[in-house]
């Protein structure tokens, strides 16, 4: 890689043009670096702490910094500083909405094609106890990195598929990638170099001009918002819904999977005891260490040891054990000595202030390394490493809030990403983000025991109370079925299931900012005595079909073969009548409606389900079913 300018120039894949402007004296509200619409309602400033400065001391560009070896003869250093940020931040109103996150809102990424993808992804489904439904098996060859247009035709438009089919869309807040997937994608849109893959997976339903272009990739919309974070959260205006995205992943096999074993450590009771360290940096690495002194004084009002201590392997000898370690990286002059010499606590959270300390070079330990690999920290025993896959400029590495929100309760992920400005960028965050050692998830009681052996039917009314809850959600094998505030019951629709055993699983969601879940699961049967249709669709979840796609029919108990012919009516242009095969689906309960001819090309198609449809016993249907479809111009080409 060429040594990079000051603000990046053509073809090295950062945007060229002038840096961002200088601030003049910060007044009580926060300047951020990138131009930010007025949100709506205004916002309201937050001070976490007395005294905190209001104007930000600033280092010179292009002061000397240190290279891959931690010296001052390095050329790859970060050249670009924007106005240092204050722990004095704009908050937007939280709204009430479900977050915190648990093993239900996580999307697992496994590439099929990659042994190791599917070693890290098995041991982290078990440890988490996802259900089946969150894990996405993918199929391509492993490397390190893409072309974004494969990411987009292997990764992306696969995952926004599933998400749409498997009933997960509205419950899925993180995605999770695994060892075998791309750490980094080229040839990103908006002229950029690279991209990292969870930063790209993060803006899994954002297209390119949606958010306003800034000189480090898109601004956060997530950022300074300090609350819990939720998929369904319509940020900037109400115009983006963003996922947030790590990656599992070191040297081996098994450091990928400390990563997880150390979040569950972590998550014992009492919260784990241990060091916040600020570690001062060098050169333009420098830029945060201003931040270091106010972030001691809070942590430590709050009951945590905290230090700050200078640049220098020295100065790392004879700590306490570490849950959190912000330093330079190579500018804080570390050495992988140095590293093993560092002691972490379960759940211990790392950041270094460098260019390159997640490239792939440095997750092959035989390779060339490039600064501070972050699977140095991984291999060391940390939980949590954030780092950058390309140069990202000093300015795109969380603030000193996140090891704040950490110790409040956040789960590793939202501390991170609510400090961290840039968005689409290089950025990327070694971790299980549903680590949160100092959580506090409430107790409630369900009054699951009145609907036990079961069998339930119709409309189900759950009691839920607890302290400190603000919200119940109840989720029906793995699906989000309902929700309902403190204070009031839970509805359970059985309807729109078929019969036979199900799982569900009562979650209350703390009342506080963090929304920390707690849950109980157990299993039930559902019947219900009518025989109905649950739904009409597309085969494999399209919106529109082809001149040959099957129609899949969701019942609620077997059907009774043969079907009749008069029981499913397919029309077409004019109502004129489109002869169709039906077959069984799936499942026993699904039905295959196959056109024996293509259809017409852009015509408007109803089905309709009669009472003539019966189940194996003989009962017809409730009452008639009826749905449309549209088909594709792509019809024309078919003879």
């Amino acid at each position: 890689e060429a040594p990079l300018r000051r603000h990046g120039r053509p073809g090295d894949g950062q945007r060229p043009g002038p840096g961002p402007p200088r601030l003049g004296p910060l007044g009580p509200a926060l300047r951020h670096g990138f131009p930010r619409e007025e949100p709506s309602p205004p916002r309201v400033p937050l001070v976490l702490a007395e005294g905190l400065a209001s104007r930000p001391s600033r280092p010179a560009l292009g002061s000397p910094g240190s290279g891959s070896d931690g010296t001052r003869k390095g050329k790859r250093q970060v050249r670009r500083t924007l106005p240092i940020l204050l722990l004095a931040f704009l908050l937007l109103p939280v709204p009430v909405l479900r977050a915190g996150g648990g093993p239900w809102n996580v999307l697992l990424l496994v590439n099929d094609k990659s042994s190791a993808s599917r070693q890290v992804g098995e041991h982290y489904a078990k440890a988490r106890g996802l259900d089946p439904k969150n894990v996405l098996h993918l199929s391509f060859p492993p490397a390190a990195e893409m072309p974004y247009w494969d990411y987009e035709k292997l990764i992306r438009e696969p995952v926004r598929a599933y998400l749409e089919e498997s009933g997960l869309k509205n419950q899925i807040d993180y995605i999770v990638a695994t060892m075998g997937f791309p750490l980094r994608l080229t040839h990103a849109p908006g002229g950029q170099r690279y991209v990292s893959l969870t930063a790209a997976l993060q803006a899994l339903d954002i297209r390119p001009g949606v958010l306003p272009a800034g000189k480090l990739g898109w601004p956060n919309p997530y950022y300074g918002f300090h609350g819990a974070f939720s998929h369904r959260l319509a940020l900037r205006e109400e115009k983006v819904h963003i996922y947030l995205s790590t990656m599992l992943a070191g040297y081996t096999v098994e450091d990928a999977e400390s990563l997880v074993d150390h979040a569950l450590q972590a998550e014992g009771n009492p919260p784990p005891k241990g060091l916040f360290l600020f570690q001062d940096a060098r050169g333009n690495a420098k830029v945060r260490n201003p931040q270091y002194d106010q972030a001691v004084s809070i942590l430590a009002s709050r009951g945590f040891q905290a230090k700050r201590v200078p640049a220098g392997t020295a100065a790392l000898k004879k700590l306490p054990p570490l849950i959190c370690w912000f330093s330079g990286g190579s500018y804080s002059g570390l050495t992988r000595e140095a590293v093993r010499s560092v002691t972490f606590r379960p759940g211990a959270l790392v950041d270094m202030l460098e260019s390159f300390g997640a490239v792939p070079e440095n997750f092959d330990p035989k390779g060339k390394r490039k600064q501070v690999p972050v699977a140095w920290m991984i291999e060391a025993g940390a939980t949590a490493v954030h780092g950058a896959v390309a140069e990202p400029y000093n300015a795109a590495f969380p603030d000193c809030r996140a090891p704040i929100f950490y110790a409040e309760g956040f789960n590793v992920a939202e501390a991170v990403f609510q400090c961290l400005p840039t968005f689409f960028w290089q950025n990327t965050l070694f971790a299980d983000p549903l680590c949160a050692p100092y959580a506090a998830p409430p107790a409630f009681q369900a009054g699951l025991d009145k609907l036990l052996p079961g069998p339930v039917g119709g409309k189900v009314q759950i009691p839920v109370k607890g302290k400190k809850v603000g919200f119940f959600e109840l989720y029906v094998d793995g699906i989000l079925a309902a929700r309902a505030p403190a204070g009031e019951p839970l509805v359970w629709d059985t309807l729109s299931l078929p019969d036979g055993p199900v799982r569900i699983r009562v979650v209350a969601l703390s009342s506080d900012p963090t929304r920390t879940p707690s849950s109980v699961e157990v299993g039930i049967p559902v019947y219900n005595p009518s025989f109905r249709v649950l739904g009409v669709r597309l085969e494999g979840g399209k919106k529109v079909a082809g001149p040959l796609d099957s129609l899949e029919v969701r019942l609620s108990r077997p059907p009774g073969w043969p079907v009749s012919p008069q029981a499913i009516l397919v029309k077409g242009p004019g109502g004129k009548p489109a002869p169709c095969d039906v077959l069984q689906g799936r499942s026993p309960r699904i039905l295959r409606i196959v056109p024996i001819r293509p259809l017409a090309a852009s015509s408007l198609y109803t089905v309709e389900l009669t009472p003539k449809l019966k189940d194996a016993s003989g009962k017809g249907l409730a009452s008639p079913y009826k749905t449309e479809f549209r088909t594709t111009a792509a019809a024309l080409a078919v003879t």
